[in-house]
């Protein structure tokens, strides 16, 4: 028995032409992805940057230009730490770039910022990539990573005081409980030059994301940048009396007082007052309705207590004299209150 099989021509010219079409290196990227989330990732889809607050939209505080800036302390832009040892340094914000300005000389300091990631286990294990438009005048400017404490990568500056983009894929290592980005001036991790008095680092769009391609920084609009920062802080101003919450005598010296965040906090928070504020406290003694003043002049009147389960409302104490079994509600003048509940 005979089978005949038959096939359709081939045209080998068309074939070849197929074959030379230019792909670029995008494209190149995506057939050589293994997986359609690979994939997903090169192309950007979905949220894609695991950074906050990353082109300093949302500044809370509202403290800068900072003269003399504190090691370890969120006292700028918002979710941004400060990373200062061994010298001195000042901080300022310009059309959105946060900067940092050695005023000292060291052979073994860094000046710069970090913002510490929360949801690690997410990433652990992952490739990603990092990028932040960087200006310097330092050959020492970088961005770093550290997972768990320790160094797992970095990649340097070069734009000899130009602005550069500046990127790097790097492997989160699989044991990391903690993670954290650092854009900074240091020598401490390639043995080059020390800092020197007036070197500067200012950055900008600092982008964390899956993935081997540092993709075009997203853009995220300031309401809902300014919600995702509030989950690690947020300030009640009191420019004028404000209503500040309803309260209760529990003591003749202390009464308890109900607020609410705007958004969900990521733990129970720390209370502090700055501005010397000042309180009135009103209460309701059958038809009169008279009040009390109570100021903070130490910053410590005021505590947290206890929040609930969704994260949003939380009641705090406050320490007062002489307070009428009537009290019912809790009004603020002057100075602010500050809720921290940062990493």
């Amino acid at each position: 028995m005979t089978v005949s099989v038959t096939k359709p021509a081939i045209n080998l010219r068309e074939e070849l032409a197929d074959l030379r079409k230019p792909t670029g290196l995008a494209g190149e990227a995506m057939l050589r992805a293994e997986t359609p989330q690979e994939q997903f990732n090169l192309i950007g889809a979905g949220r894609r940057n695991w950074i906050i607050n990353g082109s300093h939209i949302v500044n809370q505080r509202n403290v800068l230009p900072v003269t003399g800036m504190g090691n370890g302390e969120y006292e700028h832009t918002d979710r941004w730490l400060t990373n200062i040892t061994g010298i001195t340094g000042d901080a300022s914000l310009s059309s959105g770039k946060l900067k940092a300005v050695a005023t000292s000389t060291s052979a073994s300091g860094y000046i710069g910022f970090i913002q510490r990631i929360e949801d690690v286990s997410v990433l652990a294990g992952k490739e990603i990539t990092v990028s932040a438009k960087i200006t310097s005048n330092s050959p020492e400017a970088k961005i770093l990573l550290r997972a768990s404490g320790t160094t797992f990568g970095y990649v340097k500056y070069t734009g000899a005081g130009q602005e550069q983009l500046v990127s790097g894929t790097f492997v989160v290592p699989s044991t990391a409980t903690s993670l954290d980005i650092r854009i900074k001036i240091t020598s401490t991790t390639d043995g080059g030059t020390d800092v020197n008095t007036g070197d500067y680092i200012e950055f900008t769009e600092v982008q964390l994301e899956l993935g081997k391609v540092a993709t075009p920084f997203e853009h995220r609009s300031y309401g809902e940048e300014l919600a995702l920062c509030q989950r690690y802080y947020f300030k009640m101003d009191f420019p004028q009396t404000m209503a500040f919450g309803p309260a209760h005598r529990q003591t003749t010296n202390t009464l308890r007082a109900t607020i609410e965040s705007p958004v969900p906090m990521r733990s129970l928070p720390s209370i502090n007052s700055s501005g010397q504020p000042s309180w009135i406290v009103y209460w309701v003694n059958g038809s009169d309705g008279t009040g009390s003043n109570v100021t903070d002049t130490s910053g410590t009147a005021f505590s947290m207590v206890t929040g609930s389960l969704d994260g949003n409302r939380f009641a705090i104490t406050a320490t007062a004299s002489g307070l009428d079994p009537y009290v019912t509600a809790l009004f603020g003048y002057s100075g602010d209150l500050e809720f921290n509940a940062e990493l």
